[in-house]
């Protein structure tokens, strides 16, 4: 690959990036909006009948949940930064990674592209094979696998 395509492809962010962005910046606008339209009556109405003291509280929870908010976005963002990798396990034996849920190999080669991609490899001989990329992989034999 070269640089320039290096370079082109990192200036677009990931679409699960964009969309969490989206979401983010809906929730925080559409609360706004909620408050300052929606929720003026409601907020009049506390505001003169509550205490000082209810409203302070009202206010630090409120406070706690969008700062429960942030968190969930900004643990959600650092699960999609995460290398793909680290969602499966890897087989040194063989050189490949393990998916976790259905125990199948993943190729090693596809995952570790700058676009990763999950290909499940195919028991070849044996031996393991990736559809995509025709990287192989050696396999545990019928005799170690039943031991």
């Amino acid at each position: 690959m070269s640089d320039a395509t290096r370079v082109k492809a990192s200036r677009h962010p990931r679409l699960p990036e964009v969309l969490l962005g989206a979401v983010a910046s809906s929730l925080v606008l559409g609360a706004a909006w909620a408050v300052s339209e929606l929720g003026r009556p409601v907020f009049d109405a506390v505001a003169h009948s509550a205490t000082p003291r209810a409203l302070l509280l009202l206010s630090v929870i409120l406070g706690l949940a969008l700062l429960f908010a942030l968190g969930w976005v900004l643990s959600l963002y650092r699960a999609l930064r995460s290398p793909a990798s680290s969602h499966f396990d890897f087989d040194e034996y063989g050189g490949f990674y393990i998916d976790r849920k259905t125990r199948l190999g993943v190729c090693a080669r596809c995952l570790s592209l700058e676009d990763p991609r999950v290909v499940h490899l195919m028991d070849v001989d044996g031996n393991k094979l990736c559809n995509a990329c025709g990287q192989t992989y050696r396999g545990r034999g019928k005799d170690t696998q039943k031991a």
